[in-house]
């Protein structure tokens, strides 16, 4: 019984760890959406180019001193949750391929900067 006890400890723990934050696409609107919960911890990275290798344009996570020190240092700014964009930007979907999905960063309602993050970090609605 004491081993039965360990191995769903053990079980709930490993799936726990599995769980990913994602955020979510609208279906209708195509909106990217993040938001921030006290029972997830995460840190998501939007790249470049279809490859976790290229350069990080935008990150989203829990721990503030990653969102405070990575605000300036990459291009499109470091948040909690896109609720923390600034006024007039969104995040847009465009397309998925090869495991990433293409999404595309709105900037004043003009400016369009597109970026890829790992499709199994995205839910679509």
């Amino acid at each position: 019984m004491k081993l039965l006890n360990i191995l769903l400890v053990l079980l709930f723990l490993a799936s726990s760890a599995l769980a990913q934050k994602k955020g979510v696409v609208d279906r209708h609107s195509k909106s990217f959406t993040l938001q921030a919960s006290l029972d997830d911890r995460y840190t998501l990275f939007g790249y470049a180019a279809p490859d976790e290798k290229s350069e990080i344009l935008i990150q989203f996570s829990t721990y503030p001193h990653e969102v405070n020190a990575n605000r300036e240092k990459f291009r499109l700014g470091a948040y909690s949750e896109t609720g923390g964009l600034k006024p007039g930007d969104k995040i847009l979907f465009d397309s998925e391929k090869d495991g990433f999905v293409k999404l595309n960063y709105i900037r004043n309602g003009t400016d369009l900067i597109p970026f890829y993050m790992r499709a199994r970090t995205v839910k679509m609605n």
